[in-house]
């Protein structure tokens, strides 16, 4: 976690007067630039800026009906030149060809031209979406020039019209693109199916597009006007408001009534939820965004239909393959032993299903590894076809498998593709030193998978259960699946797989349907194995990632074929899983814990989401130190529910914060990490945020959430918010798109992602959110905000001036960025700042000139915190007293910032890093390069003092 401080120099320039006098020199040469109305041009020109289905037509149907306002439409859509006096300006004159090569002449005409027999004409206008300078998603460069140059322009007014409800705006653009009709017909019952992605992209670009309107607009001093289609519909009265005001703004006279055109009409007259198909998941998915209010105001749809009924099993013997591999390794002069192991597995068949036709449908399918001295003969496989027979269990398979010797997923692959030809319907993994406990267990699986398949709309079979092993609970050790998988996948583990994570692996893959469960009343043990040495070598692969795709979409029915027999292999396959049966979110929460609060730590637990999904919880133990009753409370925080679990995992040692949420992150398997600190209160809405920011943001990495501090009350807290030390903590709230944001409160991806927390930096956090989200931040859109995903963050030593230690350890953590080689495409050279030059000072003065050094090092102090401080000062609350404590509260804040520059010299010095002084991290990542020019700007200044006072002193 990391807080920078001095951010506030992006926004207030240390030279604000500086600023003004640029601003105001751009503004009067833009002016002069632009300066082209002729004596005989007495007509205002505007530009209504707006997008489509917006009310656009509407609005220009009621400036074309004002007697003083010549309208013209969409001059520049790609398709012809739009206008509502074709016949005089554009009919024989010009042609969208013609418009397109010369659109500077083009435009000029269209303004200076004026149909106006009666000389009542004042102002001169047209509309213009963003489209109209664009070739099918690719800007058109002269176009987009002239557009700019429009903008640009102070003469000409802007007029822009907005539309809050997004949704509404991209349910009209979809229906009208589906009808052709963009004005008259009416489209309330044509029903739409909304992809969230693409709504998500629209929206994107929606809100840029406005504040790119607004931006190059003020930035050339234009007059603005802005018009909310909300507004204008709230009442007769608000609409009157409106338009009267509008009136105003063009110069027009303001008594006119408005009189719209009779092609203006309603086009949709229904509540828009009936026209989302899958309203309910576009609802979920912006739950926690800005379109909420819109949400809201949508009438729920009646319910036609009931709840599908969950039904009793049919009655009915289901042929169980039981998958046994054995061998006589370690016991090969004992015969009897290895026998005897088997018959104890046997007599607990019997004795936990007792009915003997129950028994019958248990096939035991051996595998025997070939030339094991004890299996390996004809005798053998008699004497344990005998000991079957006897058990009562149904017919005994052999294979014999050649130079699969310890690769017991090879050997379970086999003998689970012999079961599936051999008809059986359920596979379970079992092993010679299993033994069963629990009475029932094969009646009771079967009717899980039932619950299962009528619970998630699935096809029964579509699940994978575990038995629970009382040596190793909370792990799906001999897992039971349908022999359905294989007629999906064709095996049963991936090739790759050897002998370890085969068990988990089916478990984690059904989980993304919330098709995983534990059956936890039934039990066994596994008396060999598990977390102890086994009979083989252990040898573990990265399953989890490649891996688990593939076979997901295998199980989803997306996956590719490259060859023809791949190709009919998979139409042979059952039919792909139905809308019903879709995935849902697998996300895991990792909490890295020193404090060991349990009652934060339980709030956090707590967190659930509304919709289907799989989470578990998995708090890291960084204080092995700590108390014992402390430890033994977490401790007994571990739980394990069927789609919800509470992992506890310990460290030997204080690790560190970033060693132990990477403990944390190996021991997931989740699609996505929630990321949380364990000193935040997270809002119980949390998850279905962060939820809603993957469906709408599926292919980005980070999901940078909110982590709001309570009220400042101190003076120490309210001197840190107005230096903005805390300022990523809000990042989520001003950027879309930010460069990295605080690990307090972060969702990242998960399983399929191999970028790790580095251990280099400090153990009580700083710099390890920059560097992990910057080496995530592979591609536009790779890291996004969740503003609806909030926690609340408390104030460091309560807000007192010893937080001043936290504030300083960061600074340490963030000079590892320097020199990072994954984060030197961000560093800058600048000037010495005051930090440095006090370096100077205390090397150089006690060999020469001491007095002008430090007085020299003490003026570059002062002025820099005068100018900070009076930076800071617009950014206090006015409600925070007069102008003396504001000042106080400015100054306190230029002090943070000193003290942060002060301890990141030190920590170079420490680290005998001397060629990192005068290098500074662009904390923004090139997103803002004012930042670059401020921080220039102001060690400017700072060297300029130095150097003058200590040339006068010297003097």
């Amino acid at each position: 976690m990391t807080g920078i401080a001095g951010l506030v120099d992006v926004v207030v320039d240390p030279l604000g007067t500086v600023t003004r006098l640029r601003l105001m020199i751009e503004a009067f040469l833009l002016r002069r630039r632009w300066r082209e109305r002729q004596p005989t041009d007495p007509l205002e020109r505007f530009i209504v800026l707006c997008w489509r289905r917006t009310g656009s037509n509407w609005l220009c149907g009621l400036l074309h009906g004002h007697p003083e306002i010549l309208m013209h439409n969409e001059l520049f859509n790609e398709s012809d030149v739009h206008t509502y006096h074709r016949k005089d300006l554009v009919d024989g004159k010009w042609t969208y060809e013609q418009r397109d090569t010369h659109p500077g002449r083009f435009l000029k005409e269209m303004f200076h031209n004026v149909v106006d027999p009666r000389g009542l004409m004042r102002t001169v206008g047209f509309k213009s979406f963003p489209e109209h300078y664009w070739d099918h998603g690719r800007p058109n460069i002269t176009l987009t020039r002239i557009f700019d140059r429009l903008l640009q322009n102070p003469a000409i007014k802007k007029v822009v019209l907005e539309r809050r409800n997004m949704l509404a705006v991209y349910v009209s653009m979809v229906r009208s693109k589906v009808l052709s009709a963009y004005m008259v017909r009416d489209y309330s019952d044509v029903p739409i199916r909304i992809n969230i992605l693409e709504l998500q992209q629209f929206i994107d670009r929606y809100q840029s597009q406005y504040k790119s309107y607004y931006t190059k607009s003020l930035r050339s001093g234009s007059p603005i006007h802005t018009i909310r289609y909300e507004d204008m519909v709230e009442s007769p009265e608000r609409f009157d408001a409106e338009i009267k005001s509008l009136w105003q703004f063009l110069g027009v006279d303001d008594g006119v009534i408005a009189k719209g055109l009779k092609e203006n009409v309603l086009q949709n007259k229904r509540d828009i939820r009936y026209a989302i198909e899958n309203y309910d998941e576009v609802e979920f998915a912006f739950r926690h965004t800005s379109l909420a209010p819109y949400l809201g105001e949508i009438a729920p749809v009646e319910e036609t239909a009931t709840a599908t009924p969950v039904l009793d099993p049919p009655l009915k013997d289901h042929r169980w393959g039981i998958l046994l591999p054995i061998c006589s390794r370690g016991d090969e002069t004992d015969p009897e032993k290895c026998f005897s192991a088997i018959d104890g597995l046997f007599s607990t068949l019997v004795d936990t299903v007792p009915k003997k036709i129950e028994r019958a449908c248990l096939e035991v399918h051996f595998g025997i590894d070939s030339g094991d001295v004890v299996f390996d003969s004809p005798a053998s496989e008699a004497r344990l076809a005998a000991m079957a027979e006897k058990a009562g269990l149904g017919k005994s398979k052999f294979m014999v498998l050649h130079e699969l010797e310890g690769k017991i997923c090879h050997i379970w692959n086999c003998l689970a593709q012999e079961a599936h030809r051999n008809g059986c319907e359920f596979l379970v993994l079992l092993g010679d030193d299993v033994r069963l406990k629990t009475a029932g267990w094969k009646r009771g699986i079967e009717r899980r998978f039932w619950d299962i398949a009528s619970k998630r709309q699935l096809p029964f079979g579509f699940a994978c259960v575990s038995f629970n092993d009382v040596n190793f609970r909370n792990f799906p050790t001999f897992p039971v699946v349908h022999t359905g998988h294989l007629a999906r996948c064709r095996r049963l583990f991936p090739r790759r797989l050897i002998n370890q994570g085969g068990d988990p692996f089916l478990f984690e893959l059904y989980k993304r349907w919330g098709a995983s469960e534990f059956c936890f009343e039934y039990e066994l043990e596994n008396t060999i194995g598990g977390m102890d040495e086994a009979r083989y070598t252990k040898r573990t692969i990265r399953w989890n990632s490649e891996q688990l795709t593939t076979y997901i979409d295998k199980l989803e029915g997306n996956d590719a074929a490259v060859n023809e027999h791949q190709a009919e292999e998979k139409r042979s396959r059952p039919a792909a899983l139905t809308d019903k049966g879709k995935r849902i979110p697998c996300i895991d929460v990792v909490v890295p814990t020193f404090r060991l609060d349990v009652e934060i730590l339980s709030r956090i637990v707590a967190l659930r989401a509304s919709v289907p999904a799989t989470i578990s919880f998995w708090i890291v133990i960084d204080n092995p130190d700590a108390k014992s009753e402390k430890l033994n409370a977490v401790r007994a925080m571990e739980k394990l529910e069927n789609n919800y679990a509470i992992n506890i995992r310990e460290h030997d040692k204080n690790h560190g914060v970033s060693a132990a949420r990477n403990t944390g992150i190996a021991y997931s398997n989740a699609d996505f990490i929630v990321l949380l600190d364990d000193d935040v209160k997270p809002d119980p809405g949390l998850l279905d945020a962060y939820i809603g920011g993957i469906m709408r943001h599926p292919r980005a990495n980070v999901f940078v959430g909110l982590a709001e501090l309570s009220p400042a009350k101190t003076l120490w807290s309210k001197a840190m918010m107005a230096c903005n030390v805390i300022g990523f903590y809000y990042i989520a709230e001003d950027r879309p798109f930010p460069p990295w944001g605080v690990t307090a409160n972060l969702c990242v991806r998960g399983r399929t992602s191999r970028i790790r927390f580095k251990h280099k930096f400090p153990h009580t956090g700083g710099g390890e959110d920059i560097d992990y989200c910057i080496r995530s931040n592979q591609f536009k859109g790779a890291i996004v905000s969740v503003p609806g995903a909030s926690v609340e963050h408390p104030w460091w030593a309560d807000g007192s001036a010893s937080s001043i230690g936290h504030v300083m350890g960061w600074a340490q953590g963030e000079s590892l960025c320097v020199d990072d080689p994954d984060l030197k495409q961000y560093i800058f050279l600048t000037l010495p700042n005051v930090a440095e030059w006090t370096l100077l000072s205390l090397v150089l003065a006690p060999f020469w000139q001491p007095r002008a050094l430090l007085l020299a090092s003490l003026a570059a102090a002062l002025i820099q915190m005068l100018l900070r401080s009076r930076s800071f000062y617009s950014r206090v609350s006015v409600n925070e007293g007069g102008r003396m404590r504001r000042c106080i509260i400015g100054f306190v804040g230029s002090l943070i910032v000193l003290c942060q520059e002060m301890a990141r010299v030190v920590a170079h010095l420490d680290r005998m890093k001397f060629a990192n002084l005068l290098w500074r991290f662009d904390w923004y990542c090139k997103q803002q390069m004012s930042y670059r020019a401020a921080q220039k700007t102001a060690h400017i200044i700072v060297s300029i003092v130095y150097v003058s006072t200590f040339i006068l002193v010297y003097r």
